[in-house]
């Protein structure tokens, strides 16, 4: 947790509860998810850093370098203000916009607000049958072809899949129709035009595809990163978002250890009966190795039961498991977004003292 107090005062002033220092932290609500962003460090690992527009004091646990952005959330108001850190984003506002709009899921969002009075309801009804398809993808049988076609209707083709279109001399009103029907950012786009501003969770779930968008146009370029949030319904009406980031080793990297190219596959996501879980996977050839990292005893131990049938679903697709583990992780380990390594960033933690 950071509890945080305002620049320019003593731990006595503070200790007085006095009106003064209240009036100095910046305005906030439980459950608000702020931005923060480095002011400059001080000479005692300590740094000051602007909520708000107003300054609070950190001490880190790890350098912060000015202008970073800190992802928090607003966890208690009295008698100190807690906030707890969901990411260091670097100096990437892309990145924090992502962390933002998975911890608030714009996806769902989004769906339970298509009903409301002046929603256009053509593109309405598309929206919330794209999104409920989205929103099953771990239910489905998993595999290459299930991920390409979630990929192909998430948005972040869009662009590709209209040039496509207009290089065949095929962008007639239908195939156009067509295309923007099964098409996330396309159905966002349209409905962002003609709701002229008036529907604002539809034009940041826009911003956020584009986010994701240049986030891993510059990952695929420099490290064969791809990274995605997944929305994710399940029994019961619970949501989620899950991270998934899928990396594929450089030609010049397998060359130089003699052996095929790997494929390292990651799961970030909090689940019903589990908590927060992180699954890493190692493909070589047909060999899996799995870490699992989980915040309780209790989680890892479920995890150990689930492997047997996890192996059974591998061998059928011609894949062995090589090595299997599970560990127990501080929780704030876990919150830390993969967004980071798409960035080419560290994944920082720090916490602010009175």
């Amino acid at each position: 947790m950071i509890e945080i107090r305002p620049s320019g005062l003593s731990r006595s002033d503070e200790s007085t509860g006095s009106r003064k220092a209240c009036s100095r932290l910046p305005s906030l609500e439980k459950h608000e998810i702020v931005q923060g962003r480095v002011i400059r460090s001080m000479s005692d690992q300590s740094a000051v850093i602007a909520i708000k527009g107003r300054q609070v004091i950190a001490r880190s646990h790890v350098p912060l370098e000015p202008d970073q952005l800190l992802l928090l959330k607003v966890e208690e108001l009295s008698p100190t203000p807690l906030l707890r850190l969901l990411g260091v984003v670097g100096r990437s506002a892309a990145a924090s916009l992502l962390l933002e709009a998975a911890e608030q899921n714009l996806w769902r969002q989004v769906l339970a607000n298509l009903g409301r009075p002046g929603a256009a309801a053509a593109e309405g009804n598309e929206l919330r049958a794209l999104l409920k398809d989205l929103s099953v993808f771990f239910g489905k049988q998993p595999g290459a072809e299930t991920l390409r076609d979630w990929i192909d209707k998430s948005g972040l083709l869009w662009e590709n899949k209209l040039r496509a279109l207009c290089i065949q001399g095929r962008a007639g009103p239908d195939n156009l129709n067509h295309l923007v029907a099964g098409d996330l950012k396309g159905l966002l786009a349209r409905m962002a035009r003609k709701e002229q501003g008036a529907f604002p969770l539809i034009e940041r779930l826009l911003n956020t595809i584009e986010n994701l968008q240049w986030m891993n146009h510059q990952g695929l370029s420099q490290a064969g990163k791809i990274f995605l949030l997944i929305p994710f319904l399940f029994f019961g009406g619970r949501w989620t978002v899950a991270q998934l980031l899928i990396q594929k080793e450089q030609e010049e990297s397998s060359k130089e250890r003699g052996k095929g190219k790997s494929c390292r596959v990651v799961v970030l996501a909090e689940l019903p009966g589990l908590g927060r879980v992180r699954a890493e996977l190692t493909i070589e050839r047909k060999e899996v190795r799995i870490l699992f990292q989980t915040e309780s005893a209790r989680s890892q131990s479920r995890l150990f039961e689930l492997l047997p049938s996890l192996s059974e679903r591998l061998q059928e697709r011609g894949f062995r498991i090589r090595e299997a583990s599970c560990e127990v992780r501080d929780p704030d380990f876990l919150r830390q977004s993969m967004v980071h390594e798409l960035a080419g960033m560290g994944a920082y933690s720090f916490r602010t003292v009175a």
